[in-house]
């Protein structure tokens, strides 16, 4: 969402519709019901773009430009149009992928745009005061689109252009004419005028970790890669066998791009031809709407996420829907009106060369893509059968009666409406979506890093099979970060961490701004006891980053290393960012107890418990709290709450001691602390505690010979050095 304001808005706007009806209610619990309301508005918006696109694609055979014969099939083409549209198993990345809701957000507001332009010009057919104020209305919403779309994608660039075009196509007679008029020029200046929110944002530095020219991707390889994905789009479109919703950040290396580069540049020509003609300019248009769409995201700027995307066609579509529809029915009329039966086989022998051939390429470019010999031979099967079909189909809405037709059209769109549903379920789990990507693009690192990054979530114990991906992935691409990032995790697992660490630090090498590594890498060092070289790497990651879990890892590695103010402040600026997280306001809680501000952690430890009531070890430090701020009851009833909630604790009954003989109640104190040495002998916190509380109880000796076994083990141990002082000023060595 970074430098898209207005879908993060529609994004805050529901997960304020689930907290009201109690949905994620709880931090880090995903519930069954959470994501249920954000599908249903990417489905809503999904419809409304379709009804719009009907709208304008009707009212557009409705213009004086479109020949008289063909106003009557403006309904139906229509209805085909947002029909197929709607439904085709291509659509279900941009509706089913939840965060691609910018796609779906910014065709609203391109189609709102274009509704509303179209109104205004109706309406500057009349003079009358009624039609000007309805000029100045759709104005108004089209500008406000238009600003909306601006802040939604990059894409919405292109949109003021197409209006402009969408003028010169179908109402205006010349170019000139679309800056004599008055009110175009000031409507098309508005329209214009709102880029400037989208540059801002581009000038702001939202996208710069991902898309821009300063990343390893050039753009002559993104611009050649896309050689090969946009054909390839078209292609899924026509026969969608090959569906996948990650096609990795690597760009097109071979050959493979040629025969769709040519094919893209003359289309290109063909639409720059189409504008010097009037009566093809509906075609040209087609084209800028196709090229228009497509270039913020598939031209020269290169994206690093994604070399390809199947959403990025999402409303650049329509023109491909549009032209084979009008196409096939002009086919189908001339088709009709040949009167010679040798005219007629003339014509079905030039659709099926057209199939034929179309066949062949493209079965061609596939084996030629796809190296192994048995996914070739699959594919040629399946290119078969779609051949098969499509000749079926042309032989039908030819020559069989129009009912015969109707019913082949529902059976078709039955067909697509069932492949929709099927691709929308493998959006039910992620390992099924990474496993079909990974078979479908076999290249894919990231695919086959994600595929092993669910199979450990699913089975934490069982490292070997997401090893053995991980290590695939490598040998793939060894300068995915990703993947050296999930080996680490595997390492950490099995407590290799100086393994985990030069793993990190390897990734960090190949990507030194890597959030992830960087973050990881600075939680493995807190966890080996360095935190003071932790502290770097977490502090870069705050500073990138401010939010609730930064700053909490950043306080707890300052906590660690023993630097309490620091820590103390870091954690309240955390709670202050989230005050639901139980970890940030319990460490917090730590910090100001080891400050000894007990009264001050009070409210942040209260605030825990009441959000994880079952936490023994936020109840022990409560316990040590309620100590500080001397209250021996609360401190008795805690303490044997703690123990009670995490029984096998050591950590809670050290707490619990330690708060009991902070209130001079000794006897108790040694029965916990006691408890606390016999579950972990060698923990030194324990034995010093335990000692503590046995000098309170008037045992000098005995507490002095434990202090000195704990120092003999750990010199520079402040604590018990601390507590050994006291006992030899009061009584003597």
């Amino acid at each position: 969402m970074s430098g898209r304001p207005i879908a993060n808005y529609s994004f805050a706007l529901n997960y304020a519709l689930n907290r009201s009806l109690g949905f994620g209610a709880q931090p880090d619990q995903t519930e069954p019901n959470e994501t249920v309301s954000y599908h249903v508005v990417n489905t809503l918006i999904h419809v409304m773009c379709a009804l719009l696109l009907f709208a304008l694609v009707r009212r557009t055979f409705r213009l004086a430009r479109v020949p008289e014969d063909w106003r009557d099939a403006g309904d139906r083409i229509a209805a085909a149009v947002a029909a197929i549209w709607l439904i085709h198993p291509i659509q279900t990345e941009a509706v089913d992928y939840l965060s691609q809701r910018t796609e779906l957000l910014v065709s609203l507001w391109c189609l709102v745009t274009l509704y509303a332009s179209f109104r205004v010009w109706e309406a500057n057919r009349s003079p009358s005061d009624y039609r000007r104020r309805q000029v100045l209305g759709w104005s108004l919403t089209a500008v406000v689109a238009c600003a909306l779309g601006m802040g939604t994608k990059e894409v919405m660039l292109s949109v003021p252009f197409l209006v402009v075009l969408f003028d010169r196509a179908f109402l205006s007679t010349t170019w000139r004419e679309l800056w004599t008029t008055s009110w175009r020029r000031w409507f098309y200046g508005a329209l214009v005028a709102t880029c400037a929110v989208s540059i801002y944002l581009i000038l702001s530095g939202g996208r710069s970790a991902t898309v821009g020219f300063h990343l390893r991707v050039t753009a002559w390889q993104y611009f050649y890669s896309q050689g090969w994905a946009i054909p390839h789009y078209v292609r899924l479109f026509l026969w969608p066998d090959a569906l996948t919703y990650d096609y990795g950040p690597m760009p097109i290396g071979d050959l493979i791009a040629v025969p769709g580069l040519i094919a893209l540049a003359a289309v290109a020509v063909a639409t720059l031809a189409a504008w010097r003609r009037p009566q093809w300019q509906w075609a040209g248009f087609l084209g800028a709407w196709f090229f228009f769409l497509l270039a913020p995201s598939s031209s020269i700027v290169p994206i690093q996420t994604e070399i390809a995307a199947e959403r990025r066609v999402y409303l650049a579509l329509v023109a491909v829907i549009v032209a084979l529809i009008i196409g096939a029915e002009a086919v189908r009329r001339r088709f009709m009106e040949e009167k010679s039966e040798m005219a007629r086989r003339r014509t079905m022998q030039i659709v099926l060369v057209f199939v034929g051939a179309t066949y062949m390429t493209v079965s061609g470019w596939a084996a030629a893509r796809l190296a192994p010999d048995v996914v070739a031979v699959q594919f040629g099967v399946r290119a078969a059968i779609a051949t098969t079909a499509m000749v079926a189909a042309w032989l039908l809405v030819f020559a069989a009666p129009s009912r015969l037709r109707f019913v082949v059209a529902g059976v078709v769109a039955s067909l697509m409406l069932a492949a929709s549903f099927a691709r929308s379920r493998d959006y039910t789990s992620p390992e099924t979506l990474w496993r079909d990507a990974a078979l479908k693009r076999p290249g894919n690192a990231r695919a086959i890093n994600g595929l092993g990054v669910e199979e450990l979530r699913r089975d934490p114990n069982s490292l070997a099979e997401p090893d053995s991906l991980f290590r695939r992935a490598l040998a793939l691409d060894s300068t995915y970060v990703t993947v050296w990032v999930s080996r680490a995790a595997i390492a950490i697992k099995q407590a290799r961490l100086a393994e985990a660490e030069s793993l990190l630090t390897r990734a960090l090498r190949i990507a030194p701004d890597d959030s992830a590594a960087t973050e990881r890498l600075g939680q493995v060092l807190v966890a080996s006891g360095q935190s003071e070289r932790a502290m770097p790497y977490l502090k870069r990651l705050a500073a990138w980053a401010p939010t609730n879990a930064a700053l909490t890892k950043l306080g707890v590695a300052y906590l660690t290393s023993g630097q309490l103010d620091s820590a103390s402040v870091v954690l309240r600026r955390a709670a202050q960012l989230d005050s639901t997280q139980t970890e940030t306001l319990t460490y917090l809680g730590g910090a100001l107890i080891e400050l000894g501000k007990g009264v001050e952690a009070l409210p942040f430890l209260l605030r825990a418990a009441r959000l994880d009531p079952a936490s023994g070890f936020t109840l022990g430090l409560l316990c040590v709290a309620y100590a500080q701020a001397r209250e021996p009851t609360l401190v008795t009833e805690t303490a044997t709450a703690a123990v009670a909630r995490a029984p096998e604790d050591e950590a809670v009954y050290v707490f619990a001691g330690r708060g009991l003989e902070t209130v001079g109640r000794y006897q108790d104190a040694v029965t916990y602390l006691t408890h606390a040495v016999r579950l972990r002998p060698n923990d030194l916190q324990a034995v010093t505690r335990l000692a503590m509380a046995t000098a309170g109880l008037g045992n000098k000796a005995e507490a002095s010979r434990m202090l000195k076994r704990v120092l003999s083990v750990a010199p520079d141990y402040a604590l018990a050095r601390q507590a050994l002082s006291d006992i030899e000023r009061a009584h003597g060595p």
